[in-house]
């Protein structure tokens, strides 16, 4: 197991399976952890295992929604390059929705 850990101590610090997060496609790696091999901060990450449904759903297009058990609020673009440097496994928190 080869873990990316992060440089500001928070409590709770939680280590995620890589291949366990989805990812999106947009941004790309963060060239600044690419670059040093040091992440500031950890990701943020919503349990979703909770949500899901007996039934199957459909999006758009009429394609089947598949249910991601995780989603990473904040932090995609550390992913991608924590997975570009060889790591198997992150440093992150739960993220807890804040009704304001």
């Amino acid at each position: 197991m080869k873990l990316l850990k992060a440089k500001n101590r928070k409590p709770n610090l939680i280590e995620f399976d890589i291949s366990e997060l989805p990812r999106l496609d947009g941004r790309g790696a963060n060239e600044d952890i690419v670059a040093t091999g040091v992440m500031l901060d950890p990701i943020e990450v919503e349990n979703r295992r909770g949500d899901e449904y007996d039934k199957p759903r459909y999006g758009a297009g009429g394609r089947y929604y598949v249910h991601q058990h995780y989603r990473v609020h904040k932090g995609n673009s550390r992913v991608w390059a924590a997975e570009e440097l060889g790591y198997t496994h992150i440093e992150g928190i739960w993220f807890a929705s804040r009704n304001i």
